[in-house]
């Protein structure tokens, strides 16, 4: 594992492979563990992956946002005492 997924940091620019399989293309980005798509072809592979990798993205932003127990802290609400 290089340095900068150990320290969990995004890599700052990210490698697509795009593999024939037995029912379309393969696409996936090795700096992402666990980022794969598919497609009928090379560009729908692409296209797939692409989004993929903003999900992905956006997943890594929301976790470092998360407290270390990872569950998001609920927020305050101050209530009112009925009588």
């Amino acid at each position: 594992m290089d340095k900068a997924r150990a320290m969990g940091e995004i890599p700052a620019m990210v490698t697509f492979k795009i593999e024939p399989d037995s029912i379309g293309f393969h696409a996936w980005s090795p700096e992402l563990p666990g980022c794969h798509s598919h497609g009928a072809s090379r560009a729908e592979a692409l296209t797939n992956l692409k989004d993929a990798v903003r999900l992905y993205l956006d997943d890594v932003m929301e976790e470092s946002l998360l407290p270390r127990s990872g569950r998001a802290a609920a927020p305050r609400r101050r209530l009112k005492a009925r009588a």
